[in-house]
C-alpha cells in the first residue's frame, strides 16, 4: 500500500483509491485538522515500526475549485460573490486561495523517496490559515 485514503465517508474515497494502484480507503473523522492529527498520531503508534510505513496528513485550506466557488455563491446570498471571495482570502496569511496543482505538490512530495524520514506529521498546506485570522488581505 502506498497511500491511504481518509475520509469520514469510506464510499466517497472508494473511487480515488481504486483508480491509484496500491491504495487502500478507510473511513475516519478527517474532517478537522484535530482529527486528521489525532488520525496519524494513532496510526503511528500502531504502524509505525513497520519497515518503509511513512505515516502523514496533508490538511489544506482553501483550494481554488468548484466546491469553494459552490460556497461563495451560497455565503453571498444572490450578492457579490467577488466580496465573499475577498473576505475568504483576507483570513488567508497568503492573501488568495491555493491551486490543486499546489495540492498536489505537497502530497507528490510526501509520496517521494525525498520524504523518507517524514512520519507521524499533519502538514498543513493552507496558506497560513491556521497561523490565525487575518483581518486585512496581503498587499
Amino acid at each position: 500500500m502506498s497511500l491511504m485514503i481518509a475520509d469520514i465517508d469510506e464510499s466517497a474515497t472508494g473511487d480515488v483509491a481504486a483508480s491509484l494502484p496500491g491504495s487502500v480507503a478507510v473511513a475516519a473523522d478527517v474532517s478537522s485538522a484535530d482529527g486528521a492529527e489525532a488520525y496519524v498520531s494513532a496510526a503511528v503508534d500502531r504502524y509505525g515500526r513497520i519497515d518503509g510505513a511513512l505515516l502523514n496528513a496533508g490538511i489544506a485550506g482553501y483550494v481554488a475549485t468548484r466546491l469553494v466557488d459552490n460556497a461563495e455563491t451560497y455565503v453571498a446570498a444572490g450578492g457579490d460573490t467577488g466580496e465573499v471571495r475577498a473576505a475568504f482570502e483576507g483570513t488567508v496569511a497568503l492573501g488568495r486561495y491555493s491551486t490543486p496543482d499546489e495540492q498536489a505538490a505537497l502530497v507528490a512530495w510526501l509520496l517521494s523517496a525525498e520524504s523518507s524520514y517524514a512520519t507521524g506529521g499533519a502538514f498543513p498546506f493552507d496558506g497560513g490559515l491556521s497561523a490565525g485570522p487575518y483581518s486585512t488581505p496581503a498587499p
